[in-house]
């Protein structure tokens, strides 16, 4: 079980930020029913907490997903997992920005990814790390909640992302690379784009791209 808990929920954060939440469900569930043993983990229960936080924010939850998200943080740090409590202020940057508006958004949004940075720098991550929280911030204070919800079949942020570096031509690895996540995840992530877009591979991929101006 102590493989299936980090599983599941990377699983289940992936299908939440991605719109699925239904399908997220079932191993949200498993999550919440491993940790019900009793057993303590070692810090795996802030992964738990994490996809909690998302789920609440999800279904509209702010307070309750704000409490979640600071829980998941608490873990991580008690358990010092600085990697994750990086992960999880960016997530919650990511995530809970839509519950702000104008400058306090703004203020949001600089609050954790500086408390993700902080992390990156006492634990001396690399330049792709910090330019990647930079990049992250440029792109969430100056992309609205209105625009959001005008990408084209219900597109995410991050998904628009990976389609654009597809269109761009870069392999799997190097999408992975460029966004500083596994190539796992950028397989996933394109998965779930064809699945959107009907597209049969990064030719139909690229040519979606260029038909809705997201290049």
């Amino acid at each position: 079980m102590k493989f299936e808990l980090p599983c599941r929920a990377e699983e289940a954060l992936l299908l939440l930020e991605t719109g699925h939440l239904a399908e997220a469900q079932p191993h949200l569930d498993r999550c919440r029913e491993i940790l019900a043993a009793g057993e303590d983990w070692r810090g795996l229960a802030g992964r738990t907490a994490l996809v909690e936080a998302v789920n609440l924010a999800a279904n509209g939850k702010r307070f309750e997903a704000e409490e979640h998200f600071q829980q998941a943080v608490d873990i991580f740090r008690q358990y010092t997992l600085p990697w994750d409590q990086a992960e999880a202020y960016e997530i919650w940057s990511r995530i809970c920005a839509r519950f702000h508006r104008g400058r306090a958004r703004h203020a949001f949004i600089r609050e954790k990814l500086t408390a993700a940075r902080a992390v990156y720098e006492s634990i001396g991550a690399g330049q792709p790390w910090l330019h990647r929280l930079e990049a992250m911030e440029r792109r969430l204070t100056k992309n609205n909640d209105v625009g959001a919800t005008l990408l084209p079949d219900n597109l995410t942020q991050r998904e628009v992302e990976v389609l654009r570096l597809i269109a761009a031509g870069n392999s799997n690895r190097e999408i992975a690379a460029g966004l500083v996540v596994s190539v796992r995840t950028v397989e996933r992530h394109i998965t779930n784009i064809y699945g959107k877009i009907g597209a049969r591979g990064k030719a139909d991929a690229t040519s979606y791209a260029l038909k809705h101006s997201l290049i």
